[in-house]
């Protein structure tokens, strides 16, 4: 099963006051020690440009997403939640990223608050409906996982991974021929899918016919 997506960097920089100007270089090479996996100089490099400019989401939003990618995901968290509280409502990037460091960090009903939030703003986004399927299976709830990774499906017909994690909740629902079938049809539209064949060796496991089940272990 697909877990979380990348969380968003923003590239914005200043071009104005020398504050503002200096902000900007300490944010740039921010991005430059992220893009290269270092987390620890890039979390610095924000954080001057922070000292400078207190409120530039942009650098808190990505000192956020070097938190994340580090595994601090309650740094992470508090990050984004000070953007949305003290700076932007609103702001789209730091509602999903929190989401997603919310389901890192196993606190489903927190990303399923964010989701709804993002909802609203995209209410045609097959990401929103992924992941609150993502919150849903994670959190047992197989039938809404269900009915959230289909409608993901209907808004991107060619996300083979929706109907894989369909698949999935309908198996953990003891539903194999509708797992089965939906399998299938993923197979239909991206047969490279590792993960269709991983269910399918379950689904194998499952039913007691562990030669078939090596057998899709293997292609996966």
């Amino acid at each position: 099963m697909r877990k979380f997506f990348l969380p968003l960097v923003v590239f914005f920089v200043f071009s104005c006051d020398s504050d503002q100007d200096k902000a900007g270089r300490f944010f740039i090479k921010g991005n430059e020690a992220l893009n290269n996996s270092q987390y620890d100089e890039a979390i610095r490099f924000y954080s001057e440009a922070l000292a400078i400019v207190p409120k530039y989401k942009e650098a808190l939003n990505n000192r956020g997403v070097a938190y994340y990618q580090d595994g601090r995901y309650t740094e992470a968290i508090i990050d984004y939640s000070n953007i949305l509280v003290q700076i932007d409502m609103g702001y789209a990037d730091a509602l999903r990223n929190r989401a997603n460091a919310y389901l890192a960090d196993g606190k489903y009903d927190k990303a399923l608050s964010d989701l709804a939030s993002l909802e609203e703003q995209f209410p045609d986004s097959a990401y929103v409906y992924f992941t609150k399927g993502i919150a849903f299976h994670e959190s047992k709830e197989y039938q809404r996982a269900v009915d959230a990774f289909e409608k993901a499906f209907e808004l991107d017909s060619n996300d083979a991974e929706a109907l894989v994690n369909a698949a999935n909740s309908y198996f953990s629902m003891k539903e194999i021929d509708r797992a089965n079938e939906l399998l299938n049809q993923a197979e239909g539209i991206d047969a490279s899918e590792p993960n269709i064949y991983n269910t399918k060796g379950l689904i194998a496991m499952e039913v007691g016919d562990l030669d078939k089940a090596h057998e899709w272990f293997n292609q996966a």
